[in-house]
């Protein structure tokens, strides 16, 4: 046998080991690739503020509990979830986690914490939605609870609307029709608030369910009716992808064209990095691919981080999230749509805690202000504070330049 024909050998059976071996290949889905490291930026205009924090007291999840904003970001609702601290705990450090919010009136600066009964009680029993939502309200809000995170402790996924920027909330109300429908009848739901209104009467909501541990997969219910019963639209990650999606973040590009990010990673106790990845439809939410790998987030025991996402003034699209293998809160910029991103920044990196064995930070939600700056939200523990809190960071889109 001569070198040539031993090289080719070796070469088929290195192919044929890849696709037997290597998730996705075999189903034509690209296996994770870590990406070449580089020297990052610190961003010099950062401003951090804490949002809430107390002593013995655990705060954490801004990614499971949603963010809005009116007055052009001047002022923001933030939710998020609180309990007692306790370092006997396994894993994150909370007991008893209820939900709750924190206002801004003055674009991130100061804030005030306060609780709402119907979103922090978890034992209230879902109701059938018998009047229309005005998506269109200018003070609304809608938030979705799902099942399997603190705080949301419940046996079926449901929502709230708000018409007085969070003060009060009217429900919880069930998805009727989702038990109806047979493309995720036997999913375990466990959505977060993402949502995009499309009118008066409609709405798409951007939902995820799991029949089993680490196997979410997201889709797109919708409502034209204000919301008295939702269809199903369509899978952005379909069932025969064989990687975790969960907890997207959706926007709009145009009037139809969405892009949706999304916290992806193996199965355990695979270490291939978790990572996010970026997903686009440009007919309004019915077929959606993929776009781009956004960034990593972690090695994959670590469990990765949510992305958060907002379109700027000037077109950019920035993305935040937190690595939980390097401990920093980054974030990023697309100057065409989500096809590339530039490098990264660090928003923050003092990260500090002695009580896990693992950076239980992150989750991250981000809007821009009417002046420009960014505002941030997300959970961190440091030296100064030990205890896991809601933080921001505000700065500048020039200084990602």
């Amino acid at each position: 046998m001569n070198l040539q024909m031993f090289q080719r050998i070796n070469t088929m059976l290195l192919v044929l080991f890849l696709i037997l071996h290597i998730p996705g290949i075999a189903a034509g889905q690209a296996a994770p690739q870590q990406e070449k490291s580089s020297k990052l930026k610190k961003i010099k205009d950062v401003q951090h503020i804490v949002v809430r924090h107390a002593e013995g007291e655990f705060a954490a999840w801004p990614a499971n509990n949603g963010i809005w904003s009116w007055k052009k970001g001047k002022e923001i609702l933030v939710g998020y979830t609180v309990g007692r601290y306790d370092l006997e705990q396994e894993g994150h450090k909370i007991v008893n986690p209820k939900n709750a919010l924190a206002r801004s009136r003055d674009g991130g600066k100061k804030w005030t914490s306060f609780s709402v009964e119907k979103i922090a009680d978890e034992n209230i029993v879902p109701g059938e939605l018998n009047r229309k939502i005005n998506f269109k309200h200018r003070n609304f809000a809608f938030r979705v609870r799902g099942i399997g995170y603190h705080g949301n402790d419940i046996d079926t996924p449901c929502f709230y609307y708000s018409y007085n920027r969070g003060k009060t909330w009217k429900g919880p109300f069930l998805f009727n029709g989702l038990d109806e429908m047979d493309q995720v009848k036997n999913l375990i739901m466990t959505p977060r608030t993402d949502y995009q209104v499309m009118g008066k009467n409609d709405c798409l909501v951007f939902f995820s369910g799991t029949s089993g541990a680490w196997k979410d997969k997201t889709f797109v219910l919708k409502t034209s009716d204000g919301g008295l019963n939702f269809s199903f639209l369509s899978w952005i990650v379909p069932p025969t992808d064989p990687y975790r999606a969960v907890m997207p973040q959706t926007i709009t590009l145009n009037k139809n064209t969405l892009l949706s990010v999304q916290r992806r990673r193996d199965m355990p106790p695979k270490s291939t990095p978790c990572w996010i990845d970026a997903f686009v439809s440009t007919d309004g939410g019915e077929n959606w691919s993929f776009l781009s790998r956004v960034a990593d987030t972690g090695h994959g025991n670590s469990n990765g981080n949510p992305p958060a996402i907002t379109k700027l003034k000037n077109g950019d699209l920035c993305v935040v999230y937190g690595n939980r293998s390097s401990k920093l809160i980054l974030c990023r910029l697309s100057k065409d749509n989500g096809k590339t991103w530039g490098e990264e920044f660090i928003i923050r990196s003092d990260f500090h805690s002695e009580a896990t064995a693992f950076a239980d930070f992150g989750y991250p939600r981000v809007i821009q202000r009417k002046d420009g700056k960014i505002v941030a939200i997300y959970y961190i523990a440091t030296k100064e504070r030990p205890e896991q809190h809601i933080a921001c960071s505000i700065f500048s889109v020039e200084s990602l330049q």
